[in-house]
């Protein structure tokens, strides 16, 4: 928004602040703000090959961006320094960032995505296996198409640069999601490739107001074959476009959001009774109950898991001091929070050590050096840990059995509850 701002007024303050909310978005989220910043720099690049501004403007602008994401990233990464963390940071940023997506590969699990060019080109064929998540690429194309066209008739004028920029950030964002399709990134990169839809709509409505009495006059014997060709290639690029854009976004949306969901239902007067979680469940262990424990108070969950949140709760709060470290494996981080227990080594997630290894072999080197009293265990940890899952990469299974031995070898079952089990140090 910033950007298009810039553009729009051509005042440099903008950019100024694009970049300081650039910097503050590669703080956040690594991925959003690597997206902002090619944005930016694409355009201006984009700017210079095809003339639309002259270079001692581009850099100009590009010095006020670059001083906005000093202002943020030098004071903070000072202050890392200083603390010791700036190695750290840099550490895990580059391990996720590398290394994640080989880890926990969503190709383990069974979603085989496009992961070449080759591949995504062949996908984009209609009625191939990954043609629901190649649609949004249509959108680009004819963005791409667009501009060619567009040169053709007349150079862009700097204040049109915006949608260029949104269409560089929305192409990355969406390039990157084919990383971890199965993670919000992909819905996020839903979103700029709508608005790219909604300029070239209005843009297609434009030209056929502009052309009124040529394009929407009804055909005649004498109408020109040009003319004619013209008229039918917009529809039928508007229907494709319109089919390609909304028609997967419809699909993710109503497969993952409650609010669609919701909005749904109630303008189609079906109702909302049955959107309320579990509520026409029939096993009376999956029912819907509503926990009273301080830290999930409210949230409602399935009556098994609920006996298993109350159940540890109770054994934790009358064997454990409050600061006492409870170890949590493979995949159960979040019961240090609610049973309000510090975790061991530096993710409450032990298999987020897998994604670099000497972060497992300090989770280890941690865990025999001061061993915890208590370890609760996930009885069955699911697909994602078996042998059709994460076991697939060879390293992620021989760091889970070495875990897994250490436990059996020097602890004993002391209690347990539905899906968990609870060790007790033998020692």
């Amino acid at each position: 928004l910033l950007i298009i701002y810039y553009y729009r007024k051509n005042n440099r303050k903008w950019i100024f602040w694009a970049g300081i909310v650039s910097a503050l978005a590669t703080l956040t989220s690594v991925e959003i703000g690597i997206c902002a910043i090619t944005a930016v720099f694409g355009t201006l690049i984009f700017s210079i090959i095809f003339r639309v501004q002259e270079k001692t403007s581009v850099f100009r602008a590009l010095l006020h961006y670059i001083y906005g994401l000093i202002l943020v990233l030098l004071p903070y990464g000072i202050y890392l320094f200083l603390t010791g963390s700036l190695t750290a940071y840099l550490d895990i940023t580059y391990s996720v960032a590398t290394n994640m997506t080989n880890v926990f590969s969503d190709q383990f699990l069974g979603d085989d995505h496009p992961d070449t060019l080759g591949k995504a080109l062949l996908s984009m064929i209609p009625g191939s296996k990954s043609f629901k998540h190649m649609t949004v690429a249509y959108a680009y194309v004819f963005f791409a198409g667009y501009l060619i066209l567009r040169f053709r008739r007349r150079p862009l004028q700097a204040k049109e640069l915006g949608i260029v920029a949104v269409a560089i950030y929305g192409f990355v964002m969406y390039v990157l999601a084919f990383r971890k399709l199965g993670a919000a990134q992909f819905e996020m990169a839903l979103q700029p490739e709508k608005i790219i839809f909604f300029f070239m709509i209005e843009e297609a409505l434009l030209l056929l107001w502009a052309k009124r009495k040529i394009y929407l006059s009804p055909p005649s014997a004498s109408s020109h074959p040009r003319t004619t060709g013209k008229l039918v290639g917009i529809y039928v690029l508007i229907f494709a476009f319109v089919g390609s854009s909304l028609g997967v976004a419809i699909h993710k949306y109503d497969h993952r959001f409650f609010t669609f969901w919701y909005l749904r239902d109630t303008l189609s007067g079906k109702g909302t009774a049955h959107l309320v979680p579990m509520i026409n469940e029939k096993d009376e262990t999956k029912k819907a109950v509503r926990l009273s424990l301080g830290r999930v108070h409210g949230m409602v969950t399935q009556r098994f898991q609920a006996q298993d949140i109350e159940e540890l709760n109770l054994f934790i709060q009358k064997n454990t001091a409050p600061d006492e470290k409870v170890f949590m494996f493979p995949e159960l981080g979040t019961y240090n929070f609610i049973v309000n227990r510090p975790f061991v080594g530096r993710f409450p997630t032990a298999t987020f050590a897998w994604i670099n290894q000497k972060w497992h072999d300090e989770l280890v080197a941690n865990l025999k050096t001061n061993p915890p009293r208590l370890v609760v265990v996930d009885k069955d940890p699911g697909p994602s840990l078996t042998l059709k899952g994460y076991f697939q990469l060879p390293s992620n299974k021989k760091n889970f059995l070495e875990v897994a031995d250490w436990i059996e070898e020097n602890y004993e079952i002391v209690s347990e509850t539905p899906t968990l089990w609870i060790y007790k140090n033998r020692q």
